[in-house]
């Protein structure tokens, strides 16, 4: 069964903002969180390790009994003495699916059993040669799906094909048998080569080519510090407290260290120390999340995708446990209070933004207000600021430049440049009054042209090479026989402040009060739409890619219209939107 997250009721709405790290935009981010406990069925408020199968089942080990979760309710298993057929043991330490899709599950006293799916119920696995159960630390699977299981004195590799079990010693580097620190938090598997083994300490093993006594061996290459005062990642705070930390190595070959306890780095000398320098912009790439926590109890969720890092106050993830990415969008984890109490288990969506803002040096102060925008041929940005005697141009490496200057007489007359649209072969350039210029892309000359119209403000080029002028009216110019021609009248005290055609040819216009024209130039129907009672002029109108409009609302953020169903949907700044005051929309 897929597990179905979309009917999940949210408890919480947090609305946040991702704080970049050195070198990452700063974008807007909203999240949801939702924790579920022992009163909505989960088997114990103690998580202490998630893992999700191939058929969506999500598996909560906890203090007492395993959870399975299917996007609607928890089914659990525990161990009942006597039968074996249960959990071996009541603690889970760590659980993980392989490539066969076999769950694993480890007990804090080291015994290791998967899941029988054919009798849903459980298997113990033998002790695998070692001198007692409690010598297994821990579990983990590699990039092919296969198990791995790490002992303080041995390693064994299950192979999920052919279900067979490779032992390994682990051996100093006078090929004495060593034992490792029992505190393991994971492994990381770079090859089958190379293990590193993250705790208290990390280990880093490299795997020998000759056998010594019968078996292959791990070789110890080092050992590392974690802190310069080699105490190691952890400290105990009390009772059942769950350490946790994930080594990485990066594709520029730096090694890193993702804890609880903070984000760390390793230098020249071979010691890992917190980092708080820039990060390299590709330093952390791939699907998944990076996550790490600090010692304020932040927790730290890093996408790589969009470059950027929720931050999750300490109130929300307080003392985490553990946790796990089911996906990009999708983040769950256990913690406990700072009291020492376990809450349970929290589910955090990130919602995927639909805007991005972006502040720039490209020439443009926060408070000027841009109405119109235009990508050219050489993909320089031509903008029109509110108040300027010239047109601002943006290169694509965001440096800026000036063309286009008017006369003071002339920028008295004319105003500012408001329209920027596309024409044959050049820019129509619509100015706010009695100024009409097109931009020859051949000649790099502006034209001036004298359509029967006072206004300029809202232009737009149709594909036989004339354009279409909007005021209290619509005008269609013809600039080779210089005709103009009107099409349509606006009502009283209403004005066209934008135009737009669909696939179909259809005209949109947008007046204000709220108020939206379809007309058709072939037949010359009209039919005017309200899409709010909000007073606000409708700035901007662009096509989108499913049968609807994106419309710029001055004051009402941005409205995706629907031109089969109707349906209307607002955004504004409550969605992550910069600012309700919308005056253009470039696709």
């Amino acid at each position: 069964m897929l597990l179905k997250v979309k009917n999940i009721s949210f408890s919480h709405a947090f609305s946040f903002i991702i704080l970049s790290l050195p070198l990452i935009p700063l974008f807007p981010q909203n999240y949801t969180v939702k924790t579920f406990t022992t009163k909505d069925g989960l088997a114990h408020n103690n998580v202490r390790a998630i893992a999700e199968d191939s058929t969506g089942f999500l598996w909560i080990g906890t203090w007492d009994g395993l959870s399975r979760y299917d996007g609607y309710e928890f089914k659990n298993y525990y161990h009942l003495p006597g039968d074996t057929t249960s959990l071996p043991y009541f603690a889970i330490k760590s659980i993980c699916v392989d490539g066969a899709n076999n769950l694993w599950v480890m007990f804090d006293m080291g015994q290791l059993a998967f899941y029988d799916r054919a009798h849903d119920n459980f298997v113990k696995i033998p002790d695998l040669d070692m001198t007692n159960s409690q010598a297994v630390c821990n579990i983990d699977i590699d990039k092919k799906g296969n198990l791995w299981i790490i002992g303080q004195e041995n390693i064994f590799k299950r192979n999920h094909l052919t279900r067979t079990i490779e032992k390994f010693r682990i051996v100093d580097k006078y090929q004495n048998p060593f034992k490792i620190n029992s505190s393991i938090n994971s492994i990381y598997l770079k090859a089958d080569n190379e293990i590193w083994i993250c705790g208290d300490i990390l280990y880093h093993l490299e795997k020998s080519l000759a056998k010594n006594n019968g078996y292959l061996n791990y070789n110890l290459e080092a050992i590392y510090n974690i802190l310069p005062e080699q105490k190691g990642i952890s400290a105990s705070y009390q009772f059942d407290d769950r350490q946790w930390s994930k080594f990485f190595e990066s594709v520029s070959g730096n090694r890193w260290l993702f804890s609880n306890n903070g984000l760390f780095k390793q230098g020249e000398d071979g010691i890992f120390r917190k980092f708080s320098d820039q990060i390299p912009s590709n330093e952390f790439t791939g699907d998944k999340l990076f996550v790490w926590g600090s010692e304020k109890s932040e927790l730290f969720v890093y996408d790589p995708n969009n470059r950027s890092v929720v931050i999750v106050p300490p109130e929300i993830s307080q003392h985490t446990f553990t946790y796990f990415c089911q996906n990009k969008n999708l983040f769950w984890f256990s913690n406990r209070t700072f009291s020492g109490n376990p809450i349970g288990l929290t589910q955090m969506i990130i919602v995927p933004e639909i805007f991005r803002n972006y502040k720039t040096t490209a020439g443009i102060k926060e408070y000027e207000a841009v109405f119109s925008l235009f990508k050219d041929n050489k993909k320089v940005i031509w903008t029109a600021v509110q108040g300027r005697d010239y047109i601002h141009l943006i290169s694509p490496d965001e440096t800026f430049s000036k063309t286009g200057f008017l006369t003071n007489e002339m920028m008295i007359k004319s105003s500012h440049l408001r329209a920027i649209v596309q024409g044959t072969n050049g820019i129509w350039l619509g100015y706010y009054n009695n100024l009409l210029l097109f931009y020859d892309y051949s000649s790099k000359n502006f034209i001036r042209h004298y359509p029967d119209s006072k206004y300029f403000h809202t232009i737009l080029a149709n594909s036989d090479g004339s354009i279409f002028i909007g005021s209290d009216k619509i005008v269609k110019y013809n600039p080779k026989d210089k005709e103009s021609e009107i099409l349509w009248k606006a009502p009283e005290d209403m004005q066209i402040y934008c135009l737009s055609s669909d696939s179909t040819g259809i005209i949109w216009a947008g007046l204000n009060f709220s108020y939206l024209l379809r007309f058709n130039t072939q037949t010359r129907e009209s039919e005017m739409i309200k899409l709010s009672e909000d007073l606000c002029n409708i700035e901007d109108i662009r096509p989108g890619n499913n049968n609807d409009l994106w419309i710029a609302m001055l004051g009402g953020g941005v409205c995706n219209y629907n031109i089969i169903t109707k349906e209307r949907k607002f955004y504004t700044t409550s969605s992550g939107l910069s600012n309700n005051t919308t005056y253009s929309i470039l696709k």
